[in-house]
């Protein structure tokens, strides 16, 4: 048998007292009409109150796909999109010029030397 402290199951009796007392205020307050006022005018406080008493329940459902298959697929329909919609938008070129050629002499190459001992 456990030496003291509560039994397995039983609130905490602070904790029950606080209840209590909220409820209690809550009643005073208006109880359900003073909740719609909360919503009506702090949707945010309102929200989070509704979510410390929702239970929260979360479905996991695990699938394996082949994501590496899955990533070629989904690059191969969006060449696909880009390669229609850019035959639709793609403006006509203007005619290219032929370059004009420059004749010139090369330059003379240039020798630079450098040694340690020079500064």
């Amino acid at each position: 048998m456990p030496a003291g402290g509560r039994k397995p199951g039983q609130k905490n009796k602070i904790t029950k007292d606080m209840k209590e007392v909220l409820m209690l205020a809550f009643e005073r307050k208006g109880g359900v009409r003073y909740l719609e006022k909360v919503a009506d005018t702090d949707p945010k406080t309102f929200c989070h109150l509704l979510s410390r008493i929702i239970p929260v329940q979360v479905a996991v459902q695990m699938h394996h796909i082949d994501l590496g298959a899955e990533m070629r697929a989904a690059e191969q329909r969006i060449r696909e999109g880009y390669t229609s919609k850019l035959q639709d938008v793609t403006p006509p070129q203007p005619p290219q010029k032929t370059p004009t050629i420059i004749e010139h002499e090369p330059a003379k190459p240039v020798r630079v030397s450098r040694r340690k001992n020079e500064r």
